[in-house]
């Protein structure tokens, strides 16, 4: 995928949800680490551009236990944040979902209703 290419998995109203874009890790990198960003996230820890593309590396494992999104704002068409399903247990049928609109700009606006129902539509659906 090109940089200017978009490819849409769950298309919403004001935004889509993209594969991750593994050019825009340093951007995904300042989010995490900004502190007004990462305020209510589980992030306590600094973390480095390797640290995050390692992270958000494929999993070649069998089974997948997490989903990774880019949050792409379709009328500015930039990416503003990522979201996930995680801890996916496909026996019990539960996970969890979380989201962080990094950019602050966008914060207050619905974005983060919108991507949890999108990602709960998509789980049970």
């Amino acid at each position: 995928m090109s940089e200017n290419e978009i490819y849409t998995f769950i298309n919403g109203e004001i935004v889509d949800l993209l594969p991750l874009n593994l050019n825009h890790v340093p951007l995904y990198s300042k989010w995490e680490n900004d502190p007004k960003v990462r305020k209510y996230d589980r992030n306590v820890f600094p973390v480095t551009i390797e640290e995050s593309k390692k992270f958000l590396e494929s999993d070649e494992s069998r089974v997948k236990t997490r989903i990774f999104f880019e949050i792409w704002h379709k009328k500015d068409q930039k990416p503003i944040g990522y979201c996930e399903i995680d801890d996916i247990s496909w026996i019990d049928h539960r996970a969890h979902l979380g989201l962080t609109i990094g950019e602050m700009d966008y914060w207050g606006r619905g974005i983060g209703t919108e991507v949890i129902n999108l990602l709960t539509e998509y789980c049970f659906n």
